[in-house]
């Protein structure tokens, strides 16, 4: 369990840095040309919600995995 939460959490960590891009691309776009174009509508709060609190549960259960001597989940 420890070998696929050290594989996927650096995974969910660039799609959660990926998503907050594309809103921060998305909120400061203007018509005046910053951008060569706009960028596509990202998704909704909830996934970024989602995304956070798999994340934060992940590092949790890391980190608990980590106090124990041996870690047998």
């Amino acid at each position: 369990m420890l070998d696929i939460l050290r594989a996927t959490t650096p995974l969910i960590a660039k799609t959660f840095l990926a998503w907050l891009v594309n809103v921060y691309a998305y909120q400061h776009f203007d018509s005046s040309g910053n951008l060569v174009s706009p960028p596509d509508k990202p998704q909704g709060i909830g996934y970024g919600i989602g995304l956070a609190l798999a994340l934060f549960a992940m590092q949790g259960r890391l980190y608990s995995c980590h106090l124990v001597v041996e870690c047998n989940y």
